[in-house]
């Protein structure tokens, strides 16, 4: 299914955090341990949509059952420009496979902050 990004206000302000949703799993991204963090990993029974499993663990749905989550289909060209710098950036030798693709997820979640960003620039 892909990235999706969550929108909500705070008290002081408006947050946005960015998703891996996949068929059966929603993981945060750029949360160290996600699985083991509250509200950061959710994972369907068997036989339910992680939608299903979102609206029934969370209260993030509007009463009306709005999805709270958006896939920024638009921002995919900006992405797919950016997330190679980040990619290239961010990948230290010497680490284990595991450790390579948690920097990658990490690296892609701020491609996707960046693309959001009005910079038309990657930072320096």
């Amino acid at each position: 299914m892909g990235y999706h990004i969550r929108t909500f206000a705070t008290l002081n302000q408006e947050s946005s955090q960015v998703w891996e949703i996949e068929n059966d799993v929603a993981v945060r991204i750029g949360v160290t341990n996600a699985e083991q963090s509250p509200g950061c990993y959710f994972r369907a029974e068997p036989g339910e949509s992680i939608w299903d499993a979102l609206r029934r663990q969370t209260p993030w749905f509007e009463p009306n059952g709005e999805c709270p989550f958006h896939q920024p289909v638009h921002l995919m060209d900006r992405l797919s420009a950016v997330a190679p710098f980040y990619l290239a950036n961010t990948r230290p030798d010497g680490l284990t496979p595991v450790q390579n693709r948690q920097i990658q997820r990490l690296a892609i979640s701020g491609g996707v902050k960046y693309a959001l960003s009005r910079t038309g620039r990657p930072p320096q």
